[in-house]
């Protein structure tokens, strides 16, 4: 029997796994390049959301998922939860951060004041279907979690600098 981690980082990973695979079937639907130049349109370079859906994090609350890709084949994956209390998010990222397979980075989030506003969290997880590494950033913003998953780790990044209000700045020696 699978411990309750286990399956819900089988439940993770199963939802990914059939994201990844609409976003395939999706990718491989559409090859509309503007071919005038042999560079891809301007359509090409956007992200196209391809799944949504909805998961339980480790307490029952619920979280939002949500995946996108562009046609060149990136993909990336975001999940987001609001909690009662900041408590209960960091809860659930110490939860979530738990089927990591190597912690590449944990910090203290600080707004402009040098206040703490969170914990984030750089970190690779890997994914069953396919068989490949997930670059993942999660972090919490107050009572607010997120997750943000990639294969790629510029595109990871990418989408953290789109989504949160503390990017942690590069630390200086």
């Amino acid at each position: 029997m699978l411990s309750s981690s286990m399956k819900d980082l089988s439940i993770r990973f199963a939802i990914v796994a059939v994201a990844i695979t609409c976003l395939d079937y999706g990718t491989a639907q559409s090859h509309d390049k503007d071919t005038t130049n042999g560079s891809p349109s301007k359509q090409e370079q956007k992200w196209k959301m391809t799944a949504m859906g909805e998961l339980g994090a480790h307490d029952g609350s619920s979280l939002s998922l949500r995946s996108y890709t562009k046609k060149d084949g990136k993909t990336v994956t975001i999940v987001h939860g609001d909690f009662s209390s900041d408590a209960e998010a960091i809860e659930e990222l110490n939860h979530a951060v738990k089927a990591a397979n190597k912690i590449v980075d944990r910090q203290s989030l600080k707004d402009d004041n040098g206040k703490t506003v969170g914990e984030r969290i750089l970190a690779v997880f890997m994914q069953n279907e396919p068989k490949e590494e997930l670059q993942s950033v999660l972090w919490t913003e107050g009572s607010t979690f997120w997750d943000v998953s990639s294969p790629s780790l510029s595109v990871t990044l990418e989408w953290e600098k789109k989504i949160s209000r503390y990017v942690p700045k590069p630390q200086s020696n």
